[in-house]
Parts: C-alpha cells; sequence; structure tokens
C-alpha cells in the first residue's frame, strides 16, 4: 500500500508545488476498521504528537484497539512519512467525523504543510492555481474567487493530499485553495488531518 510514499511525500519540497496526490488502494482490513469506526460512537481527536510515538497514541485516541488497529496502524504510516517529507519536529494530529456543511468557504491555510485524508465520504476539494482569483478570497463568500467555466477538483477516498500553506518559506500568496464538501448523519465524512510543527 506504501510503495513508492516517500519519493510521492518529497515531491511537496519542489518549488511551484503546492498540492502533492498520493493516490492508494486500501486493504480489506483497513477499510473493515474504518467501517467499525464509522458505525460506532464519535471517536474525534486532536493530539500534538512526536515521531516513536505515532501508533501508540493514535491507537489510544481510537476505539478499543481490536475494533481499530489497522486504522491506527495507517494513520501511523502517514505521519512518520509526512513528518519525514517536511522535516517536522512533531505534528497536530485531528481524526474528525463531519455530519454538517464542514469549511464550505475556499480558502488558504497558514501553516507550512497540511496532509488531508479521507477515509469515509467525500474527499476534499481544490482550485488549481490559474482558475483562483486570490483577491476574492477572505470575503465570507465564495463568489468570484473561482474562475468562469473552471472545474474543482477533489481527492478521491483514502488518497492523502499534502496541502502547501502560506506559511511554507517563499510561498506566501501560493498556498493551495481548497474547502471541505458538505456532509451528512446518513453520510458522514471522516477526515484525518497533519499539521507540520517546526518544520524545515
Amino acid at each position: 500500500m506504501f510503495d513508492g510514499l516517500p519519493s510521492a511525500f518529497a515531491e511537496i519540497r519542489q518549488a511551484g508545488v503546492n498540492l502533492a496526490r498520493i493516490p492508494r488502494t486500501p486493504s480489506p482490513d483497513l477499510r473493515a476498521a474504518v467501517a467499525r469506526v464509522l458505525a460506532g460512537p464519535a471517536a474525534d481527536f486532536d493530539l500534538q504528537v512526536d515521531a516513536g510515538t505515532f501508533e501508540t497514541r493514535f491507537a489510544a485516541a481510537l476505539p478499543p484497539p481490536a475494533l481499530a488497529a489497522d486504522l491506527a496502524a495507517d494513520m501511523a504510516a502517514i505521519a512518520r512519512q509526512f513528518a519525514a517529507a517536511t522535516g517536522a519536529c512533531g505534528l497536530r494530529a485531528r481524526f474528525e467525523r463531519i455530519e454538517g456543511p464542514g469549511c464550505k468557504l475556499f480558502h488558504v491555510d497558514y501553516v507550512e504543510c497540511r496532509l488531508i485524508t479521507t477515509y469515509a465520504g467525500a474527499g476534499t476539494e481544490y482550485l488549481a492555481d490559474a482558475d483562483v482569483d486570490r483577491a476574492r478570497l477572505g470575503r465570507g463568500s465564495n463568489r468570484g474567487i473561482k474562475r468562469r467555466g473552471a472545474a474543482i477538483a477533489r481527492l478521491a477516498a483514502y488518497e492523502i493530499g499534502l496541502f502547501k500553506g502560506e506559511g511554507w518559506p517563499g510561498n506566501r500568496g501560493g498556498g493551495i485553495v481548497h474547502r471541505s464538501p458538505p456532509a451528512t448523519r446518513d453520510d458522514p465524512r471522516l477526515v484525518f488531518v497533519l499539521d507540520a510543527l517546526c518544520a524545515h
């Protein structure tokens, strides 16, 4: 499942790249673990984690290990690659079940780099740089942000996206423009987000 991932993660370091997409095919065991978590009570967490503690911290934050061990292992594998690619000394890790509108406005993140993967539901939506009028960002509306005729792109379920933010050195004004698609109680999203801390 993770063949070739180190080089794919390193792509985000290239100048002019503000999104690296890493498609994945989940194993049956991972799909089953996600289904169990999705069927249970909310398992949201928001943690600051250091290298070497990823799997134990994620396993402790999720439902009983027997139900979510494969999900915790997947999260830890992603976190290790992300930390290595960004040079982060630690990570902020969030896992959230979303059953509402989410963040419907197109925006940029004021971080160095953010990883987003969706284990269930629709993936994060984004716009290509050429399709964005950045002067329209931050006005409380999506009006005029997407250039006429432009398409909204979306990550697939389980696909990993590395979103370069405004805080990446030399990337001010170039953060990837994105948003969360809506979700409902009947069709929720399970989203895993990592932010690089003190990356270099």
